[in-house]
């Protein structure tokens, strides 16, 4: 699994009858939603992921926040250790979605955290995946990592389900879920992979990779902002052997 970091500077592909220049690399999803809408957006996105990194992105699936949120309380939650900073910070988002509940009279309310392992349901956990703002020093990277130990939760749980849970967890989603790829062809994915689910190892990178990559003000279209320089060479290879199976250093 391989996280792209979103301020990664790239050059956009061309698309929709407008010439692009070099921009963060989510602008290629923005872009392409307002040309395009929600296809735009995909395909404007795997044309410059093509174009910078070598790499063509076979499907797309693009999950609501419901959805997220209704995957991890479908699968009883995911554990995460929550250490310092970030227990301090997801005890501030407990309170603020306690008020939120309150205030609206809706059921959810979230049950005390500890600092150690939790359980945090469907709003704990999008929060979580979401924060890169526990204290001063933390970043869209450290924001990464939380994510991939999230999806490495859900995957773990998913892969005790049987076929038929597996099914009606996707017929339940899929309604939340954009993607190019049908819903046949998902089921049909999801039966052939489950036995693989078993015991599997899920290696998680980010792109650009550590010591590839350096920041850099530079001028965008709303003004000077900082950036990563990337060292595409390096990166390309690095990809190519996360798709080819190889070991990567």
């Amino acid at each position: 699994m391989t996280s792209f970091l979103r301020d990664s500077y790239v050059k956009l592909n061309n698309y929709a009858g407008h010439s692009c220049g070099w921009n963060r690399i989510n602008t290629a999803y923005a872009l392409g939603y307002s040309w395009r809408g929600d296809a735009g957006a995909m395909e404007m996105l795997n044309l410059t992921i093509a174009d910078n990194y070598g790499i063509s992105v076979d499907g797309n699936v693009e999950i609501s926040f419901d959805a997220f949120k209704n995957v991890v309380n479908a699968l009883g939650g995911v554990e995460i250790d929550l250490q310092g900073d970030e227990y301090i910070k997801m005890c501030w988002w407990r309170d603020k979605l306690n008020e939120f509940y309150t205030a609206n009279g809706l059921e959810g309310y979230v049950d005390e955290l500890s600092e150690g392992v939790n359980t945090l349901g469907g709003d704990m956990a999008l929060e979580y995946a979401r924060e890169r703002h526990v204290n001063n020093a933390d970043n869209d990277m450290n924001r990464v990592v939380r994510q991939q130990k999230v999806l490495e939760q859900i995957i773990s749980k998913a892969s005790k389900l049987s076929p038929l849970e597996l099914n009606n967890l996707i017929d339940a989603v899929l309604g939340e879920i954009l993607t190019n790829i049908s819903a046949d062809d998902m089921k049909t994915y999801i039966t052939e992979l489950t036995p693989y689910l078993v015991g599997l190892k899920l290696v998680s990178y980010q792109c650009p990779a550590e010591g590839t990559y350096w920041g850099e003000m530079v001028e965008l279209p709303d003004g000077v902002s900082g950036v990563l320089k990337i060292d595409f060479a390096k990166n390309k290879q690095i990809l190519a052997s996360i798709v080819n199976g190889e070991e990567v250093e």
